[in-house]
């Protein structure tokens, strides 16, 4: 029933969207367009960023069962998905990032892109001995990279491609992890 109710929940918030703009809409529209009460509301959420925080974490979750796995075949596979999922998502990305601000959604998409990026980082790194702080180091900037290219290409409509997007970002992505890599790796052999 819980699952139930936080899915008419997010479909209340779609038909609510599609009236109202997103920093108008009020819990009490949601509830009354589910016909549920707002103690109901609260009992899933403590606000409407929340609930969306939850559903695009529930999403992502359904997008990726596998992220791991789809990650050790071919990385811009996942880094792909990440840019596809927004554009599947186009129309309420354009109607709510606006509204919502940068700082929020980089919150929300920051734990995917940081699981992808650091498992590719790692890929490259192979057998060399790289301290554990400058992976993570790593794979924070490249994921810091991948979000903000993904928020600016949202907010400036999601004219391109997925393909372009990941095709610009795979000659960045690879000159800066590997140069990385290498200079740690340097370092690392000389102490």
């Amino acid at each position: 029933m819980s699952m139930l109710t936080k899915k008419a929940l997010l479909k209340a918030f779609g038909t609510v969207l599609e009236r109202k703009p997103f920093k108008k809409i009020t819990v009490g529209d949601l509830t009354e367009e589910c016909g549920i009460s707002r103690m109901t509301f609260y009992y899933h959420f403590k606000d409407i960023y929340d609930m969306l925080k939850w559903a695009l974490e529930h999403a992502l979750r359904d997008s990726f069962p596998n992220a791991s796995a789809d990650f050790e075949g071919d990385w811009k596979r996942g880094f792909y998905k990440v840019f596809d999922f927004a554009m599947q998502h186009k129309y309420y990305a354009l109607k709510i990032l606006p509204e919502m601000g940068q700082s929020d959604m980089f919150r929300y998409l920051h734990d995917v892109v940081y699981r992808f990026a650091y498992n590719a980082i790692l890929l490259y790194a192979g057998n060399r001995r790289i301290a554990d702080g400058d992976l993570v180091f790593l794979a924070e900037n490249c994921t810091y990279c991948v979000t903000g290219s993904l928020l600016k290409w949202a907010q400036a409509g999601m004219n391109e491609t997925p393909e372009d997007m990941i095709r610009r970002f795979t000659v960045l992505f690879e000159a800066m992890v590997r140069g990385a890599l290498e200079r740690f790796d340097q370092e690392a052999a000389s102490v």
